[in-house]
């Protein structure tokens, strides 16, 4: 079973998700049938292990995302600086999605 907004994968017993309280299905739609007309970009970076990182950062507080160009850097290593890798987010959820992500990096200088 998995969540279709949070993307999580549960055992079959489970009917909700615990995140966002959605309903469970059994199959994912494919990634590229995320509606991208409703997207905005809310993080740009050249490393993928960033864009990973703020993915994941972004779904522990139940905002979906996606990354794009991410695949594009991967085939040819020599695009890395060239085309940047983005995290995008549908539009009504930029605001706390841009919130979080501010927040992480000012905790992280706040330690240095």
């Amino acid at each position: 079973m998995y969540c279709p907004k949070c993307r999580t994968e549960y055992i079959d017993e489970i009917k909700k998700c615990d995140e966002c309280g959605a309903d469970l299905v059994n199959e994912l739609p494919q990634e590229d049938e995320i509606q991208f007309e409703n997207m905005v970009e809310v993080f740009t970076t050249n490393n993928s292990i960033e864009a990973n990182f703020i993915k994941s950062l972004l779904g522990s507080n139940s905002i979906e995302c996606t990354i794009i160009n991410e695949h594009l850097v991967s085939i040819n290593i020599f695009l890395s600086n060239a085309i940047p890798i983005k995290v995008a987010v549908d539009k009504k959820h930029e605001a706390r999605a841009k919130e979080v992500i501010t927040q992480y990096y000012k905790d992280m200088q706040d330690k240095k």
